[in-house]
């Protein structure tokens, strides 16, 4: 009896011309993106750079910096960590949807013990609120309730992490809404697109979010590669994995007058998160099968109104 796979919610196989993508970065072009000495490193550094503008083109996301992860996993716990840990962050409290993901659920628990020390704030813990979903008499059973947000934001608010595409029942959240009442406290939007990109026409300049979580496996593209989408020259995250210098982000600001804490580095120079070739070949992959899958670049969007420009945010 042939064996019908159906779970590609879980995660898919190897597009056949994301494996001939990646060929020739396995056999041929196999050096360090980060060793600019020679013409190999050169040009695998030219194909991280030449990746990243491809994926930010296709995933409508021209006022942000993408940063290359292991999964949607690392992703948002980059997100999560890398906001709150952030030493001028004055902000202790984190929203989440009670139908969220386990990354993202997982993520909160733990934020709950932990404290971050700081001169001015000193050592102070985090508060986690669960947003109510609508029930499941409504067409959007699982979506967030926008009165249910509006409700619970305040100015103590650092953070909103919503689900885009529920990875049990499918619903898929319309985020501008939630964004502009996000907004509307100087609060951060991030969006879990796990199960959504690579599905749905998707555009973030449209959903106005600020940051973005996926992984390659879910559509097509070889596991063991993600993104994390960050504004560009607004936020700052603080590292959660320390050491290589690889790949970062650039020095930006904040509506929380975060103060001159120096970022780490700047992903738009083409070296790659990981500094290894089968990182070379993964991001390679995850380029292609975007292009393949999706259109042409999105235009440019205005410049956003919600920060004031005399303002900043600590990542």
């Amino acid at each position: 009896m042939q064996e019908i796979y159906l779970d590609n919610h879980a995660t898919t196989r190897v597009d056949s011309r994301v494996i001939e993508a990646m060929i020739p970065w396995m056999n041929d072009e196999f050096a360090n993106a980060g060793s600019h000495t020679h013409g190999s490193g050169r040009r695998a550094a030219a194909m991280v750079e030449q990746c990243t503008e491809q994926i930010l083109g296709l995933l409508g996301a021209p006022n942000h910096e993408l940063v290359f992860t292991s999964g949607a996993t690392e992703s948002i716990n980059l997100a999560i960590f890398g906001t709150f840990s952030h030493p001028k962050q004055p902000r202790r409290s984190l929203l989440v949807g009670l139908a969220d993901h386990r990354a993202v659920l997982d993520c909160a628990k733990r934020l709950k013990t932990l404290e971050f020390g700081d001169q001015k704030l000193g050592n102070q813990s985090f508060s986690v609120g669960y947003l109510k979903v609508e029930d499941a008499t409504s067409q959007q059973a699982g979506a967030i309730d926008l009165e249910a947000l509006q409700e619970a934001l305040n100015e103590n608010v650092a953070m909103v992490s919503v689900i885009l595409g529920n990875n049990e029942i499918g619903t898929l959240q319309n985020i501008e809404p939630l964004a502009k009442a996000c907004h509307n406290v100087g609060a951060l939007l991030h969006i879990d697109a796990t199960q959504a990109i690579g599905k749905i026409d998707f555009r973030v300049e449209e959903t106005q979010a600020d940051f973005v979580s996926f992984s390659a496996h879910k559509f097509y593209g070889p596991k063991g590669i993600g993104g994390l989408l960050v504004p560009k020259e607004r936020l700052r995250l603080r590292p959660q994995i320390i050491g290589g210098g690889q790949s970062a982000i650039r020095d930006v600001k904040y509506p929380w007058n975060c103060g001159d804490v120096p970022s780490f580095g700047d992903c738009r120079r083409g070296a790659a998160i990981r500094s290894s070739a089968i990182a070379n070949v993964a991001k390679a992959a995850l380029g292609s099968i975007l292009r393949v899958d999706r259109g042409t670049r999105a235009k440019r969007a205005p410049d956003r109104g919600w920060l004031a420009p005399d303002r900043t945010i600590a990542r």
